[in-house]
């Protein structure tokens, strides 16, 4: 799946990441750490998208309507998430974790499914209709904090293991 420019990572988290790669490779090969930051990043991931998608669904409709790809078209008013018409821009929402050495990422964003949706993001050639910067807004420190919460909880039990051989 392609995926367009306007995607948003986390890049704290990466700093996370760097940080405790320090410890050695055989920390970052143990069973429980890698697993469970994606799983904490691929619920955090899929919130967000449902968040948007809700968000969408429930969005403030203008007072216009206007033709547009065979239909009536009833616009979201500006400032609002965008109004959801045919689903093209739902099925666009996505994202992506990767967890490498000295890298631990959340990607957030739009594939080039619905293009659209960085002018609506931005505000080119309309009014902003935001959605990826009040969700990240609401869901990054969260994310960030659950992540270093794992993090710290694995490095004080690999402590512990160390001590106890």
């Amino acid at each position: 799946m392609k995926r367009d420019f306007y995607k948003v990572r986390l890049k704290n988290i990466g700093d996370l990441g760097k940080a405790i790669s320090g410890i050695g490779i055989e920390f970052m090969s143990g069973i429980s750490f890698p697993g469970e930051v994606e799983r904490v990043l691929f619920k955090a991931g899929n919130n967000m998208r449902n968040y948007v998608i809700k968000q969408m669904r429930n969005t403030k409709r203008a007072s216009y309507s206007y033709f547009a790809n065979g239909g009536q078209h009833f616009p979201s008013r500006p400032y609002a998430f965008p109004a959801i018409d045919t689903g093209q821009a739902v099925g666009a929402i996505a994202f992506d974790t990767r967890i490498r050495t000295n890298k631990i990422q959340l990607e957030f964003g739009g594939t080039d499914r619905a293009t659209y949706l960085k002018f609506l993001e931005m505000g080119i050639g309309v009014k902003p209709r935001p959605w990826l910067k009040p969700t990240i807004k609401k869901f990054g420190n969260g994310i960030y904090k659950d992540v270093k919460e794992i993090s710290q909880d694995t490095i004080i039990n690999y402590i512990k293991m160390g001590l106890s051989k």
